[in-house]
């Protein structure tokens, strides 16, 4: 969105893997810099990532969804059957 390609659920996909970084860490990545220096810093900085002390699940989970193409991300529907979801949903029954 920052770089004018558009919005669409590719962006969302992009929100959920800040999110859970903002989750993990307390403050979501650029955090210390201002609003307007993270939207120019966004697009030129390769992707945040997973601190080195989180489980390897959440670290894989997290580099899949920060790809900077849009149409290298996965979607909501392929994120559903990586391993840390599969591993961290709670189980329910019918």
């Amino acid at each position: 969105v920052i770089t004018g390609v558009g919005y669409n659920t590719k962006a969302d996909i992009w929100s959920l893997g800040i999110t859970l970084l903002e989750l993990y860490n307390g403050n979501p990545p650029l955090h210390d810099i201002g609003v307007l220096s993270a939207m120019m810093q966004i697009p030129k900085n390769d992707p945040p990532r997973a601190p080195e002390q989180a489980s390897i699940l959440f670290k894989k989970f997290v580099e899949k969804i920060l790809v900077k193409d849009p149409q290298q991300r996965p979607t909501a529907e392929e994120l559903l059957s990586d391993p840390f979801i599969q591993n961290s949903a709670g189980k329910t029954s019918e």
